[in-house]
Formats: structure tokens, sequence, C-alpha cells
């Protein structure tokens, strides 16, 4: 009976770092999960085309991985100034908001 106590302790502990090893390897590494500025650009650019192409108002791209509504909306000033971003991800044309205004070229 002495040895049922080390051996349950020994059980949970092995189970503890299978569990710890498992979700660390599925965490990432931050260096992989950067957003690829050029990617995510490219992306945008061919949504919107895609958009404009179909007529429509709004487009939810697939964002290449690490990238987030965040980047997409500091990237939008290089791609489009008459779409924005929604908190999302969706892109949407400006005249869809009122309280937004296009740009008018000078």
């Amino acid at each position: 009976m002495r040895w049922v106590v080390p051996a349950v302790g020994g059980v949970l502990i092995a189970g503890a770092a299978v569990v710890l090893a498992v979700s660390w390897s599925r965490s990432g590494d931050p260096a992989t999960t950067t957003c690829d500025h050029d990617a995510l650009v490219a992306t945008m650019q061919k949504a919107i085309a895609q958009a404009d192409r179909n007529s429509a108002d709004q487009v939810s791209p697939e964002m290449p991985a690490g990238c987030t509504a965040d980047d997409m909306t500091q990237a939008m000033m290089e791609v489009s100034r008459s779409w924005h971003v929604m908190p999302n991800g969706t892109m949407m044309r400006a005249r869809e908001h009122s309280d937004i205004e296009t740009p008018t070229p000078q």
C-alpha cells in the first residue's frame, strides 16, 4: 500500500507533463505567427478586385496566417481609399456608412 500514493502521484505528474507538452506545441512559435504584410496587401487587393467584378459592397477575405483585422486596418490606406475594414475583418465600401467620408481626388 505504501507504493500506491507515489505511483498515483507519478501518473498525475506524467499526465500533466503530456498536457503541457501538447498545449505548448499547438501554441505556435511567435516568429511564425507574425503577419506577412505583403501577403496581406495582395490578399486584400484580390478580394477587392473580386468584389468589384461581382458588384459586391462587402467582402471577407481569407487572411494570411498571423494577420488580424487590426493588420488589415493598418494596411488599408495602402490598398484602397474607398474601402474600410470592420472589426471582424470584413471589408466594406466606404459609401455603405454615412459617417465615413470617401476622400475626393484633388
